[in-house]
């Protein structure tokens, strides 16, 4: 008679062991037994973090004040195992040439061991199959999570203050789910309750002078995972679709945060065009080579490799040796399907200035008042993304109606809101709709809800027939766009040759073409002096940006220095020549241009406002 806690504690305490550095498994293990286990002040393995995660930025600092793991031992069949982490927090900086040298190196050569005591023998028949049930329906549950991203004089933090992790059923309710042996579909639900986004500016020793308001406070969403595999032994899913949903994002920038802001959007910009590389770290200890491969080979034997491996989806493999960077970079059949759909949300613009200063504190603070400007209304908001490895890339998005209204006096202090119950907005475009969220995962009439599986069309004629700009601006009247890009690779191109062509394919053979189209619904919009003299404050905050660039792109060499094409360059542009398609489309605008009725006011830096003195009439002038 076999004993379910030998396969199921290992599970646990090897994958815990994995990313936990100060963790005595040894102690753990009796108090494991008995259906609890508690740690406290754990430091989190962050060279494993970052192998297994594969992203730009290196983690400064990771810890976790509490673990708890619930094991209901005799409801294993009908109650999933419960991992809570209570405050968790990590700091990350962007990877560049200042970075560990060796620390790829050195991540190898701390890879986690497995834990002490007696391997057992893989489990068979019955018993593998109620393992694979039990560990695909752990449960996980965050309350606290602290993220922190630095760069210079940037402080991007996000908090969550409750995150759940949980399996789920055909329509989405959290449920304990069996595994078919025949079709592997794992649905999960990802909920985050109070998420705050906020953007500081910290001063040359680190700290934070004058905390500004979050650019995003208190949001929730919900996350549909879904995820579809060939065959129990395969450990990458075929189809992976993440989808969205939130139904209130409420933004918020000040003058300060807007340079911030633009310096994390050329960021992205850069990580996309793979301009940001990371110095490749030789490995200058060539001699565990035989001793890895020994090790790789023991460890793919262990039972407990296998059993992660049928549940790749929730959590990696404990100890998974095998370095599997190349198929994450472009692994074969697999689609990647990204949604993101949000109901309301509002981007507003401040000005802040400043009103005294706040004692009684250890460091005084200054007192800051906003003033709103301006603000931007969205509804019914959706993005699609599907990737499918590096041939084939589409992404469509839209909005179903913008407003762009004025807010409190203008910048050169004129009243222009008469009643605040009617504003005039300065741009008006689409009306409301309910259909962004067709066919997602979140609508019962999706063919992923009715038990069939999406079928991807991955031909260029077939996208460009089906999704025409009427039924783009169909689904939402305002604005939408539709991004294809399509690139043939032969066959016998290495992995290799792509990583040094990185994202220009300039000197290449390879075939490809792109197109862009961007289309406006009828809209209307009032030009008038509100409009230019507020624009004109975002402007120059703007114009605070004086961050040095990310990257510099080469220049083309003079016509003069190069040499003529060959017989092969021309053979080659007669039968195909790159090209990018760019369609702008605007159905029946409306511009109104009204007369320039406000005083003359130029907001410069340190001057973005007016300020009206109560009980006088003259105005003067307030820098901020």
């Amino acid at each position: 008679m076999f004993k379910l806690e030998s396969y199921i504690t290992p599970i646990l305490l090897s994958y815990v062991n994995r990313y936990i550095s100060n963790l005595k498994p040894e102690d753990s293990q009796v108090s494991l037994w008995g259906g609890d286990a508690t740690f406290h002040n754990l430091e989190l393995n962050l060279q494993v973090i970052e192998q297994e995660l594969q992203l730009p930025f290196s983690f400064v600092s990771g810890s976790i004040r509490e673990l708890q793991i619930h094991v209901p031992w005799t409801k294993l069949t009908s109650e999933p195992i419960t991992i809570t982490i209570n405050t968790i927090e990590c700091i990350l900086n962007l990877k560049g040439k200042k970075s560990t040298p060796n620390a790829s190196a050195q991540a190898k050569t701390n890879k986690p061991k497995k834990p002490a005591g007696k391997e057992v023998e893989a489990p068979q028949g019955y018993v593998q199959l109620l393992i694979n049930k039990i560990v695909s329906n752990i449960r996980i549950h965050c309350n606290n999570v602290i993220l922190k991203y630095v760069e210079e004089d940037i402080v991007l933090s996000m908090n969550v203050k409750h995150l759940k992790f949980q399996s789920a059923n055909k329509k989405w309710e959290p449920a304990y789910t069996d595994l078919s042996p025949t079709e592997v579909i794992l649905r999960k639900i990802i909920t985050v309750n109070d998420l705050t986004l906020c953007l500081d500016k910290r001063n040359a020793s680190g700290k934070i002078e004058v905390y500004q308001e979050p650019m995003l406070y208190r949001c929730s969403m919900t996350m549909h995972l879904l995820k579809h595999y060939h065959s129990t032994s395969a450990k990458r899913a075929s189809t992976t679709r993440l989808d969205i949903y939130c139904n209130n994002m409420e933004f918020s920038t000040t003058e300060q945060q807007v340079p911030m802001f633009l310096r994390l959007l050329m960021l992205l910009y850069a990580l996309q065009q793979k301009k940001l590389k990371p110095e490749k770290q030789t490995d200058t200890q060539g001699t565990s080579a035989s001793t890895s491969a020994a090790d790789e080979s023991e460890f793919q034997e262990s039972w407990t490799d296998w059993a992660w491996s049928y549940v790749s989806a929730v959590l990696p493999a404990p100890w998974e040796e095998e370095d599997n960077s190349q198929q994450l970079e472009s692994p074969k059949g697999h689609t990647l399907h990204l949604c993101f759909y949000v109901d309301n949300a509002s981007v507003t613009f401040k000005v802040s200035e400043t009103s005294g200063i706040e004692r009684g504190t250890l460091y005084p603070q200054k007192k800051m008042r906003y003033n709103p400007m301006l603000v931007l209304k969205l509804q019914g908001l959706y993005m699609e993304t599907v990737i499918h490895g590096m041939k084939w890339f589409s992404a469509m998005g839209g909005i179903g109606q913008a407003i762009l209204l004025p807010v409190g006096l203008c910048s050169c202090a004129e009243t222009e809101i008469i009643e605040e119950k009617h504003p005039i907005n300065y741009l008006q475009i689409g009306s409301p709709t309910s259909f962004h969220m067709k066919d997602s995962l979140f609508d019962a009439n999706a063919e992923e809800n009715k038990g069939r599986k999406r079928k991807y069309n991955k031909s260029w004629d077939y996208h460009m027939t089906v999704f025409t700009e009427a039924i783009l601006l169909e689904r939402t009247p305002a604005f939408a766009f539709d991004y294809l890009y399509q690139l043939e690779v032969p066959s016998d191109t290495s992995s290799d040759i792509l990583s040094d062509f990185g994202s220009d394919y300039e000197f290449s053979n390879f075939v490809e073409k792109s197109s862009t189209r961007v289309c406006f619904g009828p809209l209307r919009l009032r030009l008038c002096s509100g409009l230019f003299h507020r624009m004109a404050t975002l402007r120059v905050a703007a114009a605070y940006y004086d961050y040095p660039p990310y990257y510099t792109d080469q220049l083309d060499p003079p016509l003069r220095d190069l040499r003529p094409p060959s017989e092969d360059d021309l053979n080659a542009l007669t039968q195909f020549i790159p090209s990018r398609n760019v369609r702008i489309t605007f159905f029946a605008p409306i511009i109104e241009i009204e007369l320039m009725d406000h005083p003359y006011f130029q907001p410069v830096k340190g001057c973005l406002l007016k300020r009206k003195k109560v009980r006088i009439k003259n105005m003067s002038v307030v820098c901020v």
